[in-house]
């Protein structure tokens, strides 16, 4: 179990709605099914940070549906959860900026 909490100038990090960081290997979509209900009661929005290829990342899209998940572009948001204490995916990221994972995880230094 990973628990972080996002912090900027010693104060947590707010955000509009919670998120989930979800990368196409299989322990990620264990986790999104284990958690999707939960994931739509909290109306969250997903970002993937792994996806090889188009059906990788639509299987993601399926698996998170109805909730909406788009790619991460960049490395922004790996190295901001790795430097803030959240190292590892999938992971959620409440709205108050609190880090949960609680299934196997691999970090994103292994990722493919």
């Amino acid at each position: 179990t990973v628990t972080a909490v996002l912090v900027e100038n010693g104060q947590p990090v707010e955000f509009d709605q919670p998120m989930f960081v979800i990368g196409a290997d299989d322990a990620s979509l264990r986790w999104g099914a284990f958690n999707h209900k939960k994931l739509i009661q909290l109306n969250a929005v997903g970002i993937v940070v792994q996806a090889a290829t188009p059906a990788a990342f639509k299987l993601l899209q399926q698996v998170a549906s109805p909730l909406q998940s788009a790619p991460d572009t960049g490395a922004f948001l790996a190295d901001t959860l790795i430097a803030k204490g959240a190292p590892v995916f999938p992971v959620l990221v409440h709205s108050n900026g609190r880090a949960y994972q609680i299934l196997p995880q691999r970090t994103f230094a292994e990722a493919p």
